[in-house]
């Protein structure tokens, strides 16, 4: 007989997912996703640190092609970020990309830190993108800065160049197709 194949198991910080067991621990903790949050989730999990395009995850996770007006990967994103921030709400694990798509990669939020990075305009949000607008790491017309957005957390175009705002931090993700 053949030994038992051995299981898949991805872990980031306090988060472990075993997706052929279908069983999610966050913190030690039993945490309770739909069959398509876990398969998202893993999904993400497998390329630490990329972007993956909405339509990868798509096809990745549905199983078919994406109509372009489909926004069914926004909304389980947006059901997958609200259980893990209910269930470790120190962590944040998935990163908007916008108009790419979305990188999961484990980050410690400090302490006393207000809301969301995304919902600061952190990695991408705003009219001219931060970290992750169209191109890459803060895509604006002018290079590695924001115009409007970018806030707490994100990249600003300084008189002196390309330096990170307060707090800011570079990243490079590459943008990733997942083959179905």
């Amino acid at each position: 007989m053949a030994a038992a194949a051995e299981e898949e198991e991805l872990t980031a910080g306090p988060l472990t997912v075993l997706p052929d067991a279908y069983t999610v621990r966050a913190g030690g903790e039993v945490l309770p996703l739909t069959p398509r949050e876990l398969e998202l989730l893993a999904a993400l999990m497998r390329r630490p640190d990329e972007v993956l395009t909405r339509t990868a995850l798509y096809e990745r996770c549905w199983g078919h092609a994406m109509d372009p007006a489909d926004r069914a990967v926004d909304v389980y994103v947006r059901k997958l970020r609200a259980k893990l921030d209910h269930a470790l709400p120190a962590w944040r694990f998935i990163h908007t990309h916008h108009r790419l798509g979305y990188r999961f990669s484990a980050q410690l939020v400090e302490e006393g830190a207000a809301g969301r990075a995304e919902d600061a305009g952190g990695d991408g949000a705003g009219a001219a993108g931060g970290n992750g607008a169209a191109g890459g790491v803060g895509a604006s017309a002018g290079g590695n800065g924001t115009g409007a957005g970018g806030g707490a957390g994100g990249r600003r175009r300084a008189a002196g160049g390309d330096e990170p705002a307060a707090g800011g931090r570079r990243r490079r993700g590459a943008v990733v197709e997942v083959e179905a």
